[in-house]
């Protein structure tokens, strides 16, 4: 059985391969970053000052990095990817292997990959990504798969013992 499924190469599709690379825990940091600033500010201002120094820095640091890495890197990432902005590529899920297509007003490519030889899957809500190294992935928008094709293709890939899979059981 063949499954056809569709992706486009936009920031909707960025952001989520990055959060997706990075964790889900950015809201949780921003409050743990927000609330240590808050605190390293009131032990300034109410305690010695030498606490405030030590801490202050530290924290906005790593509120800073954080917004960073979810929010501002997202973008450059995009917009650093040129002609592949806004691209679509299509896929066909065949028994044992994924075959792509992509096309652009100045590229064109094609590529077939065994499902063995990806190196992880990680699945969100909206997003299947396909890594085919530890820093490449394909994007499938699962909203793009038929009713029915997705525990048949999470199936194939279970099958095919890619030793980082993190599949939903939705």
């Amino acid at each position: 059985m063949e499954i056809k499924a569709t992706s486009t190469y936009d920031l909707k599709a960025c952001t989520a391969l990055i959060r997706s690379a990075l964790g889900t825990r950015a809201p949780l940091n921003i409050v743990l970053f927000s609330l240590l600033t808050v605190l390293s500010l009131v032990c300034g201002f109410v305690m010695d000052s030498t606490i405030w120094f030590g801490l202050f820095p530290i924290t906005l640091f790593g509120l800073l990095m954080t917004i960073f890495q979810f929010v501002i890197l997202p973008r450059t990432t995009y917009q650093q990817q040129g002609d592949m902005k806004d691209a679509t590529t299509y896929f066909l899920f065949t028994d044992d292997l994924v075959q792509t297509y992509v096309k652009t007003p100045t590229y064109e490519g094609r590529s077939k990959m065994l499902y063995a030889h990806f190196v992880k899957v990680r699945e969100t809500k909206d997003y299947l990504f396909l890594y085919r190294s530890n820093h490449q992935a394909f994007i499938i928008d699962k909203s793009s798969l038929a009713p029915g094709d997705l525990p048949v293709l999470r199936n194939r890939l279970r099958a095919a013992n890619i030793y980082a899979c993190q599949l939903r059981n939705d």
